[in-house]
């Protein structure tokens, strides 16, 4: 599982759109335990 850490910064949304896109589940979460046993961590941010 893909997870977005969700930290009230950066653009999220576009994130789990251009995943979406190309087919790919993601959860956001600020679970520590969720992210900790992602298989893959994102962490968005700006520029």
């Amino acid at each position: 599982m893909i997870r977005i850490v969700k930290y009230n910064a950066g653009n999220i949304q576009s994130v789990l759109f251009a995943l979406e896109r190309i087919g790919v589940n993601a959860e956001v979460t600020d679970s520590p335990e969720l992210l900790q046993s992602a298989d893959k961590v994102i962490f968005p941010g700006g520029r």
